[in-house]
């Protein structure tokens, strides 16, 4: 599993559960869709379910006859507890 959180606030988690045994730092980190979600909410400070569920599509990877695809991607919002 690995696990990230916003360093400065609490503001947001993003939590996967990849499998990373057996692998290097930087494979794991090569193309990491985690990592560029983690990017993206330190540059952009002000967040909104949408713009959290269009970030998700962004980094969504399958091929291209749909054996492999991202499963389940989700937003809380526990601030407002939606």
């Amino acid at each position: 599993m690995q696990f990230i959180r916003s360093d400065n606030d609490s503001s947001y988690q993003i939590i996967t559960n990849s499998l990373v045994k057996d692998r290097t730092l930087s494979e794991r980190n090569a193309n990491n869709r985690y990592v560029k979600i983690h990017k993206s909410l330190q540059k952009n400070k002000i967040h909104t379910s949408h713009d959290a569920m269009n970030l998700l599509k962004t980094v969504s990877w399958g091929s291209p006859d749909g054996s492999r695809e991202s499963q389940w991607s989700v937003v809380y919002d526990l601030k407002n507890r939606k």
